[in-house]
């Protein structure tokens, strides 16, 4: 139940840093790709630090 709670996450980080980064790329075409891979990564490391978070609060719980 958890590893899809997770999955779901992960997929809709995902999506959700895919629009950011078309967003932050479009306003600055001279970002190219290194935009859009810096704003990609941003938007994971945040869902994986939220996970991680639920995974502490869980085990405390």
């Amino acid at each position: 139940m958890m590893q899809s709670f997770i999955s779901s996450n992960i997929w809709i980080a995902k999506q959700h840093a895919l629009q950011s980064a078309g967003y932050l790329q479009g306003r600055s075409c001279a970002r190219g790709h290194v935009g859009l891979t810096v704003a990609v990564v941003i938007a994971l490391l945040q869902v994986m630090a939220r996970i991680e978070g639920l995974k502490t609060l869980r085990r405390t719980l």
